[in-house]
């Protein structure tokens, strides 16, 4: 036994690679390779941590790197039974693919009501921002509504006291007329 791990160094350096290790490696895949069940997991996991620890996904594996929300919403029912078990295990199994699916509906009717409701709050911030628009346009429409009253009503008054002013200065000429016409 010692002469066992007396080969394996203790720590490795670049200049103890082996010409084995470099033309192929070794992992426990190749003993106990993972189920797609794992598989989807561990891209589930990677999903919500780190992301994917593979290569970025091209056309082919594209699908196997889910979204964070693929990857927060449970797995999707089996579409085939695998086992084929008699009793009450069976109904277990039913009660459990009934809920399942009934929590895929509800999940699925919550996604849409999520979007609705983001779809109306948003139409619902345009709103206010349109009506915030409109008054602030309103009041300044009202301000210059007011100057313009306003200066209708100094000319007004300045209309009736050059008009009276008028008056004033046209008595005498008046006088004057009628002394022509006198004379």
């Amino acid at each position: 036994m010692a002469s066992a791990t007396s080969s394996i160094p203790a720590v490795y350096t670049p200049s103890q690679k082996s010409s084995s290790s470099s033309s192929k490696s070794s992992s426990y895949e190749a003993y106990a390779p993972r189920t797609s069940k794992q598989l989807s997991r561990l891209a589930r996991i990677a999903a919500l941590t780190a992301g994917p620890t593979a290569p970025p996904p091209t056309k082919q594996n594209a699908s196997t790197f889910p979204t964070l929300s693929e990857a927060m919403s449970p797995p999707p029912p089996a579409t085939t039974q695998s086992q084929t078990t008699v009793g009450p295990k069976n109904s277990n199994n039913d009660l459990i693919e009934a809920t399942l699916a009934q929590t895929y509906a509800t999940a699925d009717h919550l996604t849409s009501l999520i979007k609705h409701s983001t779809s109306l709050r948003l139409a619902l911030r345009a709103s206010i921002n349109i009506t915030e628009d409109l008054s602030k346009r309103h009041s300044e429409l009202l301000r210059h509504s007011s100057e313009l009253s306003a200066a209708a009503e100094r000319l007004q008054a300045e209309e009736t006291m050059l008009t009276q002013h008028a008056e004033e200065i046209g008595m005498p000429l008046k006088h004057y007329d009628a002394v022509d016409r006198i004379g």
